[in-house]
């Protein structure tokens, strides 16, 4: 079979995968990186677990998000199995929060399944799929925020007053531009996205281009493409400039302690600085 005939032969398997019978297809990559990082901030294997979780049920809210969008616009209000077409990485029907999604009930819930990178194909060409996958870095702020909201209510009474509510707010929230455009993440996402090629002649030309093994098929240059636009992404690592006042996490030694730090009384400035003293971190 020559290579025009076998990429014509996976570009209809694409179509049929997606439904789509004509019309031009896109490859979505979602990523939240730093999982390390993040982890690395764990004193037991509870704070382990709870971490790997965390990241596991940000990526799936995030996949969740993608296939809801995919769905509104093929007219269906409502999770069904015809979703699982849409996802090439993980195996989602494998997946206990798509099954719970989908079916309602799940075993292993309580297992941290979903990877932290996911690979969709997507109707519609790279500026639509660009809107999806910025949806999904919303659905994954949004989820951090209903999660941080519960965890500050059984400690109401302790955040309400003094400064230490205000530090957890500072630490805790997503910061964007007039533009929507985030510069400061608590969660590094990356996303990468490419149309796939019309034709094996567009194919050919962005192996040239982007130094693509030829020896691989064409199913295999295509997620080689998509791997690759994700790690060029992830290589271009958004620096932020971001201040943390008062004294520094134990643990961490990156987020600032929480603590009531007086203000100072003698302070001419409009803005009264705090007053950071270890008494007050540990009267907190």
């Amino acid at each position: 079979m020559t290579v025009e005939a076998d990429y014509a032969s996976l570009l209809q398997e694409l179509r049929n995968r997606a439904s789509l019978g004509k019309g031009p297809l896109s490859l979505v990559s979602f990523t939240i990186a730093g999982v390390q990082t993040f982890l690395d901030s764990a004193r037991t294997t509870r704070d382990v677990w709870n971490g790997s979780y965390l990241m596991s049920y940000l990526m799936w809210k995030a996949t969740e998000k993608a296939l809801n969008e995919v769905l509104s616009r093929s007219g269906v209000s409502h999770p069904c199995s015809d979703t699982q077409r849409y996802v090439l990485i993980p195996a989602i029907e494998k997946q206990p929060f798509w099954q719970h999604w989908v079916y309602g009930t799940a075993t292993n819930l309580d297992v941290a399944h979903f990877p932290n990178t996911v690979l969709l194909l997507v109707p519609g060409d790279a500026k639509a799929a660009r809107g999806m996958a910025g949806q999904m870095e919303l659905a994954v702020e949004s989820a951090w925020n209903e999660i941080c909201a519960a965890c500050r209510e059984p400690l109401r009474s302790l955040l309400g007053a003094g400064v230490a509510g205000e530090l957890w707010k500072y630490q805790l929230e997503w910061r964007r531009g007039p533009d929507g455009a985030a510069w400061q993440q608590i969660f590094e996402t990356y996303t990468s996205v490419c149309q796939v090629p019309a034709d094996a002649s567009a194919l050919n030309q962005l192996t040239e281009r982007l130094g693509l093994d030829p020896e691989r098929n064409p199913a295999g240059r295509l997620f080689q493409l998509s791997m690759r636009l994700l790690a060029a992404r992830k290589a271009l690592r958004d620096f932020e400039q971001v201040a943390h006042k008062g004294h520094r996490c134990s643990l961490c030694g990156s987020r600032s302690a929480l603590a009531n730090y007086p203000r100072r009384s003698d302070s001419k400035r409009s803005e009264v600085p705090l007053h950071f003293s270890a008494e007050a971190l540990r009267e907190f």
